[in-house]
């Protein structure tokens, strides 16, 4: 349908917007996970470097504890006093202490480690074989049963004096809280693991992580060879785009991740895109609308109008006109036009009805000076019988043009035809009987068969079955071909006198076998049966009709 066109077409337009949106939602995203990723790298490095800002103040706090000989008083009392005080003034570290060579505390800020063992430590192991700042792994305090990450630092030997080591637990909730304090965005989240993947401090849900292993699946980010992104579902069920720094980017054995919800990250470009899909989806309502609204008030009402109308022309009603203006696009134009055009036509045809039916005037007034010719030409009483008949004829003749004048002169019904043209003949007792289809006769035809009825019926009145009481004729016809262009006519009588067989041939036996011309290639067969005449006509009328 038209209207489906017009839809086709307002959604075609909207084909480049929605590519455009699409392309561009493309780029958009593309970028933004590159900034995110960039992002998330950059903010790795920048706990790790923090990570590293802690963990070297630390070694400085033990070495100015060693560099001061605090741990050389004499008095293990006066040792743990000081290593006391040193802790209350750094809140980073949980518990200082002093080992022998074998590992055995033998000063502690809290007296309660003293005695403890670290000799089964492996940075206890390293410090004591590298002499620099050894970096543990996760670990509970045995002392105070906090979360802490140990250092450990071997102390030069000095002369009467034996090897010592220094180690202090950092406080991994302190280091939480200052991450806590530099602030996350919404939906990120910070992991610091240990050389064994142990988690040592988790913002958010510290309580949850903290203390537990990486999973499998993301173990190898802890013993990647460098830094990079991933996108990952994190543990706590956050989709997250991660930066991650592995444990062989530093001489302190820690992997650091830093990640940020790829909801967060991506609420912008989202609501960007729900707007430019809102427009685009009013947009095309609002497309499809006015499509809508054009289609039905300048082409469904003009095309339905138009339909109407011609079906009304169809119908006969020539007066009908679309009534649609011309400045209603070019439907109204072409509506115009057609109104225009049966204007002119039904003039025209008015013109020649008042000429048809001049024309008729003027035939009947002909036929009439024919009849008053033949009552001077036909004069006496010998010549009565020969103007009766031909005077029907000219009747007949004349019923006939008035048959085609009803129709415009371009033919006549058949069954119109034979009812116009016995009509003088018709007593009223139905005793011609009729029977066929409804068939349009070309205006020659129509002449032809009007004559070999009227002969027809003369002689059924002279001499065959409309002559006695009783008799009657039965009149048929049909289509004799599946094409319907060829036209099967009977006239069979019963019922009256016994039929005898002319000896000669009168001119109305020459009529009903000849009037049809050749271009009807009409065959015509006779029967004086004895029990009434038998007429049979078989004719061609489109061809005829073409012709």
């Amino acid at each position: 349908m038209l209207r489906n066109r017009i839809y086709a077409v307002a959604a075609a337009a909207l084909v480049p917007g929605i590519l455009m949106l699409v392309g561009n939602e493309l780029w958009v995203r593309q970028e933004r996970v590159a900034e995110v990723q960039s992002q998330t790298l950059r903010q790795a490095r920048l706990v790790s470097i923090e990570f590293d800002r802690i963990l070297d103040g630390l070694n400085n706090v033990l070495l100015v504890v060693s560099a001061s000989r605090a741990s050389e008083v004499t008095s293990i009392q006066d040792c743990n006093t000081s290593f006391a005080e040193i802790v209350s003034r750094v809140p980073a570290i949980d518990v200082l202490a002093e080992f022998n060579a074998a590992g055995t505390a033998v000063c502690a800020s809290n007296p309660e480690a003293v005695g403890l063992s670290i000799a089964d430590k492996s940075y206890f192991k390293e410090a004591v074989s590298t002499g620099k700042l050894s970096v543990g792994v996760f670990d509970k305090n045995r002392s105070t049963g906090r979360n802490v990450l140990p250092v450990a630092i071997s102390i030069d030997e000095k002369e009467g004096m034996p090897r010592r080591i220094l180690a202090a637990s950092l406080q991994l909730d302190w280091i939480g809280e200052r991450i806590r304090e530099r602030g996350l965005l919404q939906g990120g989240a910070v992991t610091v693991a240990d050389r064994d993947g142990v988690i040592i401090v988790r913002e958010p849900f510290a309580e949850r992580f903290v203390g537990t292993r990486i999973p499998d699946p993301f173990l190898g980010l802890v013993t990647a060879s460098g830094p990079g992104t991933q996108n990952v579902l994190s543990q706590d069920g956050t989709q997250r785009i991660i930066g991650y720094y592995p444990v062989s980017e530093f001489t302190k054995g820690l992997y650091v991740s830093v990640g940020t919800s790829t909801l967060e990250a991506f609420a912008r470009v989202n609501r960007q895109f729900l707007f430019a899909t809102l427009s685009i989806v009013i947009g095309a309502a609002l497309s499809l609308g006015w499509a809508r609204y054009v289609g039905r008030v300048f082409l469904q009402r003009p095309v339905r109008r138009l339909v109407e109308t011609v079906e009304a022309w169809r119908a006969g009603d020539i007066t009908k006109r679309t009534g649609v203006s011309r400045t209603a696009g070019e439907l109204g134009l072409i509506a115009a036009a057609l109104d225009d055009m049966m204007h002119d036509f039904e003039r025209h045809r008015i013109d020649q009805e008042i000429a048809g039916r001049e024309l008729v005037h003027r035939v009947k007034n002909t036929l009439a000076i024919i009849q008053a010719m033949t009552r001077q030409t036909f004069y006496g009483p010998e010549h009565r019988a020969a103007k009766a008949v031909f005077s029907k004829r000219i009747d007949a003749l004349a019923g006939t043009y008035d048959a085609l004048f009803a129709q415009n002169w371009t033919g006549a019904d058949f069954q119109k035809t034979i009812e116009q043209t016995l009509a003088p003949h018709d007593d009223g007792c139905s005793r011609f009987r009729m029977q066929g289809p409804p068939i349009e006769l070309p205006a020659p035809a129509v002449m032809a068969l009007s004559m070999i009825i009227h002969e027809l019926a003369t002689n059924a009145v002279k001499y065959g079955a409309i002559k006695t009481s009783t008799g009657t004729v039965d009149i048929a016809w049909r289509w004799s071909d599946s094409n319907r262009q060829r036209v099967c006519f009977s006239w069979l009588e019963a019922g009256g006198p016994e039929v005898v067989k002319p000896t000669k041939t009168g001119f109305g036996s020459k009529l009903i076998s000849i009037a049809l011309g050749p271009d009807f290639s009409p065959s015509t067969m006779i029967d004086y049966l004895p029990g009434g005449l038998s007429y049979r006509l078989e004719f061609t009328i489109v061809r005829a009709a073409s012709a």
